[in-house]
């Protein structure tokens, strides 16, 4: 089973999302991912800090190794992701990392492959529960 770390950080809207409404877009988001194979998402929000916003920190479990490519498609469609310098991800360098990073007309997200579930776990899960999906 292959799992990717993912940061989605929604902003270009009058009203920025609180959480029960992120909560409710998760749902559906893993609902929308559960029909291109995704088996399990686990969901923590968390509030960013000095302003009134949130962010999403998402675990996502799936079976092919070769099939990341939906889940990006799916990812870049739910924050209308747009093409800079005609790609649609850039793949970006940060704290000796690399991340794959998709800008749109509704967020920014951040997707990393996990190497060690439990220390991303513990990254994402510093101020609540993670909420899982199956």
């Amino acid at each position: 089973m292959n799992k990717l770390g993912i940061m989605i950080r929604k902003t270009g809207e009058k009203y920025p999302p609180n959480k029960l409404n992120l909560t409710k877009q998760m749902k559906t988001l893993f609902k929308k991912l559960k029909k291109i194979g995704v088996v399990r998402t686990e969901i923590a929000i968390e509030k960013d800090k000095g302003v009134n916003h949130y962010h999403t920190h998402l675990i996502i479990s799936y079976d092919d190794y070769n099939n990341h490519l939906p889940i990006y498609d799916r990812l870049s469609k739910y924050i209308q992701g747009f093409h800079i310098k005609g790609k649609l991800w850039n793949r970006e360098l940060r704290d000796l990392e690399y991340y794959d990073v998709c800008e749109g007309k509704f967020g920014i997200i951040h997707i990393q492959t996990i190497r060690s579930e439990n220390e991303y776990r513990g990254y994402i899960n510093k101020f609540g529960e993670l909420l899982t999906l199956i």
